[in-house]
Order: structure tokens, then sequence, then C-alpha cells
């Protein structure tokens, strides 16, 4: 069999052309809502953006005049890369904390109280088959919506690992952070500064928790921010750095990234100068040493609904510069930690996700993957915008006619795709980035917020 679109030869059972990302020809996808009939098995597997057991994250920079704020991936940003090391002041405080649970008396005298309230839901789904389950968004099975109480429609910043899924909600114009454990369905309130003005920024890789808050003066100016750091269920509450200027935390195994955003002098009505850092951390959360500047200068557009995108991986970083600085070209750039060279995927590339092998992202109308171990690239997707990349799946937004949008999730060998959202009822760069892990997957569109597990056949 060969694709209809571009002739590439097709192995028996395959639905997407490896080459192009095209519907093979008479194969039949199954494009149902949530909960749909799961699609055919494709043998084999695809290594993936993620690392088991963690999320994969894409962070979306809005980037406007006065202010900056997550919207979605894209905008550009030149940049120098520096040795490791470089010293800046990190600090680690240690917050005690109760946890009180309408399961557990146990309770333990803090300042800074976490509650929890423990919820009945559906009982987990368990499988029993003669033959081990395929990838997860790849193979035989299905997306099944797993409803989590107490999140509110409006909800803008969230993050979901295969083991919690964080949000924030507002009460009178106060930030309140929650956190819900899918194992024991349990709502955590996890501790806020007093006098926070904005909470956000969350990223989860397994049970640790990163995000950023945030104080304003009357000028509505930051005046303080600081990366704080939880691990669920109990903590305790870390802040991991202090800056004003700082933004946008993620957090891959060992590692936590945040940037540091100021105007750039030459043209401060057009561009931000975004520095992305980096420091160690241990399992609760705490800084293992100095903290180190990965990339020290890119330019991102604050023209428009310009957004900015960079992401994090245990072994890798993208970032993209939309316009050039220094020795680096418009494009989007990535970096292995082994040796700190950087290297341009494309300078059409934008809203990269990396993990684990392989990036997904941007060019033009079409979703591609870059493989990180031997760089040859390939279309997932010829059709589909800012992907949220799996372990062997990729989750992104697909344009429709009349300007509506679809939240689709594909396989990364073409062995299963799942439309999870009709309609997204606006463009998606004014929606946040979709949240992905191994085995599940979450979303804010259509007025609502929307998590999904894997459920294999």
């Amino acid at each position: 069999m060969y694709c209809s679109e571009c002739g590439t030869p097709l192995a028996p059972g395959v639905r997407f052309c490896p080459a192009c990302g095209a519907t093979a020809a008479g194969a039949v996808i199954q494009r149902g809502e949530s909960g749909s009939t799961g699609g055919p098995v494709v043998p084999g597997g695809a290594g993936g953006p993620v690392v088991p057991g963690g999320p994969s994250v894409v962070m979306w920079v809005a980037i406007a005049a006065a202010a900056v704020v997550i919207v979605a991936l894209a905008v550009a940003i030149p940049i120098i890369v520096l040795e490791r090391g470089q010293e800046v002041q990190v600090t680690s405080t240690e917050t005690s904390v109760v946890l009180s649970s309408t399961t557990s008396s146990a309770a333990v005298t803090t300042t800074e109280p976490a509650t929890s309230t423990s919820t009945t839901t559906e009982a987990p789904t368990t499988t029993t088959a003669s033959t081990i389950p395929g990838p997860p968004g790849d193979s035989a099975g299905k997306w099944v919506e797993k409803k989590v109480p107490g999140v509110p429609a409006d909800t803008f910043d969230i993050a979901i690992s295969d083991q919690a899924f964080a949000y924030v909600k507002y009460t009178a114009g106060k930030p309140k952070l929650f956190a819900y454990l899918f194992e024991t369905d349990e709502t955590l309130q996890i501790p806020v500064q007093s006098g926070a003005g904005a909470v956000g920024g969350l990223d989860l890789d397994g049970l640790l928790l990163v995000w950023r808050e945030a104080k304003y003066n009357a000028d509505n100016e930051v005046t303080e921010a600081r990366l704080h750091a939880y691990r669920l269920p109990s903590g305790p509450k870390v802040t991991v750095v202090s800056d004003p200027k700082l933004g946008y935390p993620q957090v891959a195994g060992s590692l936590v990234a945040w940037t540091l955003i100021e105007d750039w002098p030459p043209s401060p009505d057009e561009f931000s100068l975004i520095r992305i850092w980096e420091a160690g951390v241990d399992s609760q959360g705490n800084p293992t040493g100095a903290a180190g500047e990965l990339v020290s200068g890119a330019l991102a557009s604050i023209m428009g609904d310009s957004v900015w995108s960079y992401s994090l991986s245990p072994t890798h970083l993208s970032w993209e510069t939309h316009e050039a600085i220094d020795a680096f070209d418009p494009g989007t750039y990535v970096m292995d930690f082994e040796s700190m060279q950087p290297s341009i995927v494309s300078p059409e590339a934008f809203g990269g996700s990396i993990g684990g092998d392989v990036l997904a992202y941007q060019e033009g109308s079409q979703v591609k993957l870059l493989d990180l171990t031997d760089g040859e690239t390939r279309v997932l997707d010829t059709q589909g915008l800012f992907p949220s990349a799996g372990p062997t799946y990729a989750a992104y937004y697909r344009p429709k006619s009349g300007g509506d949008w679809q939240v689709v999730a594909r396989g990364l060998t073409g062995g299963y795709e799942q439309v999870l959202a009709a309609s997204t009822g606006e463009p998606p760069w004014f929606l946040p980035a979709i949240s992905t892990a191994p085995h599940r997957l979450a979303f804010a569109a259509g007025d609502k917020v929307r998590t999904f597990v894997w459920q294999p056949e």
C-alpha cells in the first residue's frame, strides 16, 4: 500500500503516512468525542516526548507591552548559551504544613496549613489481558474522560501528571492553589503566601509541583516573585528562587527551570529579553546547588497576539527566538545537557514540546516530530497547532471549517487518533497549553477544563 499524497510505501495496518502525516488510503479513523471506540492497532511503539513518570510540559507565554502572561506557544528570542554554574541567589525555605482530611484525624500544628477533602468518584478501571497493552495513545484503546471535582470552568492555569492534577482558583480576587490526587480522590489546598496577587505557571512531575507567586504594587508592577516547589501530598513548601523578573517555572526529574524577563533596550516596544535558568533539586524540591544560566538571551515579540515557548526535559531544553540576537537567527533551538551545544530545529518552527528523545513542534500548518537521537524529522499531521507531547502520542489543536478548532490526540506512529473536543470555542492562542503525561492529559476549552486517562483494550 502506498500513500495517496506523497507515494511513500506503507506497512500493512498503518493508518497515517510516516512521511507526510496524511491519512492512509482506505483507512478508517475513529474521530468520535471522548469515550469513542478505540482505533486499530499498529505494531510497535514510539519513543516519546516525555520521560515515563512525569508530564511533558510546554510553556506558552503571551507577552504584552506592560505585562507578561501565559497563553500559548510561539514567539521568538535570540540566545547566548553560557557555561552552567553561574552564581545566582537561590534560597530554600521549608514551611511545615497541616494535612487534614475527612478520612484521617492526624494533624500537625503549622502556620500555613494545607487542607484536604475526600471526594467519592468512580473506581479505577483495571484491565486483565493475556497480552501487554500497547503504547498509550498509539494502540488499541481510547481516551476516557475523568472528571475532577471542584475545578471552576474559568480556570486558566492547569498541570497534570499520572499521579495528580493541579489548578488555580480565584475567590473574591484572591488566588487559591489546589491539587487533586488520582489514587486517593483527594483535593488538597496548597498554601500560598498572604498578599499574593497572582499564582500561576503550574507544572507537575509525578508528585512534585512547582509554581510562581507574585505581589504587585498600586501601579500593577511586580514587587516580589517566587518560584515554589511542593511535594504532594504534605510538602513542605520550598522557595527555590526569588526574583521580581521571574516567570514560567518548569520541572523535569531533578531539574527546575524558570525565565527572567525584561525589556529589550534597543527596542522595548517590540521585544522582551528572556533568559532561561535552571537549578538541581531533590525529591522534595530543595535546591541541591547553585543555579546556572542556560540561555542568556532570547527575543520575544510583544506585538499583537505573539507568544513564546520553551520546554524542559531531564536531558534537553528547547526554546524560541523571534528575532536575531548575537549568533542566533530566528527560529526554534534545542540543546542537550550533555554537550550543552544548541542547534537550530528550523527557522520556521515554534511551539516545541520536548521530552525523552522526541520534540513535537509546529512548522507552517503542520505538526512535526524531531527525533533527538538521529536528527530525523517527519510530519505527524498536515494540519495542527501548538502540540504537547506525551511519551507515545501528541495532543494539539486542529483547525475546522468556519474558524473553529478541535482538540486531537494522535499516536506518534499513527496507531490511534481521537478527537477529545469537537470545538474549543475560541482560538488556541487564547487557551492554555495542553498538559500531557504518559497516561493522562488535560486542557481547557469550550468554557471548561477536561482531563482524560488512557484506557487500553
